[in-house]
């Protein structure tokens, strides 16, 4: 998914800053605040597609709040900022559904840009497509659009190591890993052979300029966008 919007809501405002322009340097488009009240309109609007939560700032009445707009936007999944193995506890308690925890102490950066990733994969994977930019990528017909035209039908090569771009989105997909899952060895050969695709996806993304397929010489590829 292209453009994530989060919605970052910390009660510690020099910690909520920071990791608002960290996951702002990973290519997510990040709101924060400091308080639940006022943001939970932000989620009934759909104006999110993921809220990272501090769990000491929701109490039961909130929890009953999340969970009603919840009925009304059921997709929207949220990451829970937690303590330690009590805090994650009461989240239970509160029966919130699609719910996703991350330990603040000792706090990785890591750990919650590996939840991101694994909820961007569960909703791609269930709608069938990723979005990049003004792409759209359907990975079961092997289908690249853009704008929801032009779409242009993917050899099976192509369409899987899109896929692993997309997966890997901002981060680099290391050339072994590619070559291991696509071409089921990692050669000279194999290698050449992947550079020849990269070239074909790099002309498929032409026509928005913001979307790049970059080159990190000695480790890999970098699909930013």
């Amino acid at each position: 998914m292209g453009g994530l919007k989060i919605l970052l809501i910390d009660g510690e405002e020099c910690f909520g800053k920071t990791l608002k322009n960290c996951l702002k340097l990973k290519g997510y488009h990040v709101t924060y605040a400091k308080s639940i009240a006022d943001e939970l309109l932000s989620i009934r609007k759909e104006e999110c597609d993921l809220c990272i939560i501090d769990e000491k700032l929701i109490n039961s009445k909130e929890a009953i709040m999340i969970n009603t707009i919840r009925m009304i936007n059921h997709h929207i999944p949220m990451i829970f900022l937690t303590e330690d193995v009590r805090a994650y506890n009461r989240l239970l308690s509160y029966k919130l559904s699609l719910a996703y925890s991350c330990h603040k102490n000792p706090f990785e950066l890591s750990n919650l840009l590996q939840k991101i990733k694994l909820i961007i994969n569960t909703k791609s994977l269930a709608q069938g497509k990723y979005e990049i930019g003004g792409y759209t990528f359907n990975f079961r017909k092997r289908e690249l659009s853009f704008r929801k035209e032009n779409s242009v039908k993917l050899t099976r090569r192509e369409s899987k190591l899109l896929e692993l771009l997309l997966e890997h989105k901002n981060d680099i997909l290391p050339k072994e890993l590619a070559l291991t899952k696509i071409w089921r060895e990692d050669n000279s050969y194999t290698a050449r052979s992947m550079i020849t695709y990269i070239v074909k996806l790099r002309k498929h993304l032409l026509l928005d300029e913001k979307v790049k397929i970059v080159t990190i010489y000695g480790k890999g590829y970098k699909l930013v966008g």
